[in-house]
C-alpha cells in the first residue's frame, strides 16, 4: 500500500483537479487513480480513497494486469485496515493473496501485502499471529536484500514483543531499530518508529519525547494527516497531559474515522507496561 507515497501524497492537489481525458492512454489513467487512492488514504478521506482505488482496480481488470490489480488490491486492504474495515481488509487481502503466483518476484507488491496482513492481525488484537507474521516479512525481505521497509517492520516487532511481554525480543527489536531522527525523514508509516521510541524514552527523557512526537506530527500533517494524528495522540497517552488535551484528541481522531486506534492503543499501552526492559 506504500506504493508512489511521496508523489501521491505531494501531488495530491494537483492530481484531484486533472481532468482524465476521454482518449489518455489506460495504463496513464490507471496510475493517476491509484496515486489519488494513496494521497485520498493518507489524508483519511477513505470514501474517495476508495473510490480511486475501485476505478483503478476496473482498469486493471480490463487489461488483465495481475501485478496492478493485486497492487490496488492490496492498498484497497490498506484503506480497509485504517477505516477500522476488519472483514473487508480480509477479503481484499485473500484476493490479493490468490495472486501469490505472479507476486513471488515483484518484492514492492508483495512484501506491503504481507506487511498489510501482519498489520491486521496486530490491530485485531491478534499479537502472536501478528509477531510471526511481521517476522517472516523482515526475514522475507532480507534474505531477498529489500530493505525499504525494514525500519518499519523492525518497529512493528518491537511493538508487538512490547505487547506479548516478551522482553527478550523487545530488547532485540529496540536495538536493531534505527530510531534516529535524521534517517527517518520521509519514511512511510514513520508513526509506528516514533512510538516505539518514544515509549522506551518516556521516562527518562518526557520532554524530548513530547516536543519531537509534536515536532514530527507537524511535518507529518501535509503529507499524512493519518500519521499526524496518530503521533499527536500517542504524545498525549504516553506522557502526562490535561484531561482537556485528551479529550480533545479523543475528539478528533473519533471526527477522523480513527476512533478504533484510540482503544488499540490503550489496550496496547497496558500490556506493554508489563514488559520489563
Amino acid at each position: 500500500f506504500e506504493l508512489f507515497y511521496g508523489s501521491a501524497c505531494k501531488g495530491l492537489e494537483l492530481l484531484s483537479s486533472l481532468s482524465i481525458g476521454a482518449g489518455w492512454p489506460e495504463h496513464l489513467v490507471h496510475r493517476i487513480r491509484l496515486l489519488r487512492g494513496l494521497g485520498y488514504q493518507r489524508m483519511g478521506s477513505w470514501d474517495r480513497s476508495e473510490y480511486e482505488l475501485r476505478q483503478s482496480y476496473s482498469l486493471a481488470q480490463k487489461t488483465n494486469d495481475t501485478l496492478q490489480i493485486a497492487a490496488v488490491l492490496t492498498n484497497l486492504a490498506c484503506t480497509a485496515v485504517e477505516r477500522g474495515s476488519w472483514d473487508e481488509a480480509e477479503e481484499y487481502g485473500r484476493a490479493a493473496s490468490k495472486l501469490h503466483g505472479a507476486l513471488s518476484t515483484a518484492l514492492d507488491v508483495l512484501i506491503p501485502l504481507r506487511l498489510n496482513v501482519a498489520n491486521l492481525a496486530f490491530y485485531q488484537g491478534n499479537v502472536r499471529e501478528a509477531y510471526t507474521l511481521y517476522l517472516g516479512v523482515y526475514e522475507h525481505a532480507t534474505s531477498c536484500d529489500y530493505t525499504e521497509f525494514k525500519t518499519e517492520v523492525e518497529a512493528c516487532l518491537g511493538l508487538a514483543a512490547l505487547q506479548l511481554r516478551d522482553s527478550s525480543a523487545a530488547r532485540r527489536w529496540i536495538e536493531e531499530c534505527d530510531t534516529r531522527e535524521a534517517t527517518l525523514v520521509g519514511m512511510q508509516e514513520r508513526f509506528k518508529v516514533e512510538w516505539l521510541w518514544g515509549y522506551c524514552q518516556r521516562s527518562s527523557n518526557p520532554d524530548e519525547v513530547r516536543d519531537r512526537l509534536i515536532r514530527v506530527a507537524g511535518s507529518q500533517e501535509p503529507v499524512d494527516r493519518v500519521g499526524s494524528l496518530k503521533l499527536q495522540w500517542l504524545a498525549t497517552m504516553l506522557l502526562p497531559a490535561s484531561r482537556h488535551e485528551v479529550e480533545e484528541m479523543r475528539r478528533r481522531l473519533g471526527e477522523a474515522g480513527l476512533g478504533w486506534f484510540l482503544y488499540f492503543s490503550d489496550r496496547w499501552r497496558r500490556l506493554a507496561d508489563g514488559c520489563f526492559l
